[in-house]
């Protein structure tokens, strides 16, 4: 498995900006994504039927 790190928000904020990670709401449900999704965000789906296609050494940031 896989180790977990937690950052703080200004770190998940500027790599997101840097296009080194992926910020990935985790609600199944995409009317729920729609109403609280952060700005940039994929949604569950969204992200699930890009996965196969980021690089391994992407930061994915779930919230």
């Amino acid at each position: 498995m896989s180790k977990v790190d937690l950052i703080d928000a200004r770190d998940a904020f500027t790599n997101i900006n840097n296009s080194s990670s992926v910020l990935v709401c985790a609600y199944e449900r995409d009317d729920k994504f729609h109403r609280l999704h952060l700005e940039g965000a994929l949604s569950l789906s969204k992200f699930q039927s890009i996965w196969s296609t980021l690089s391994k050494d992407t930061e994915l940031i779930f919230y």
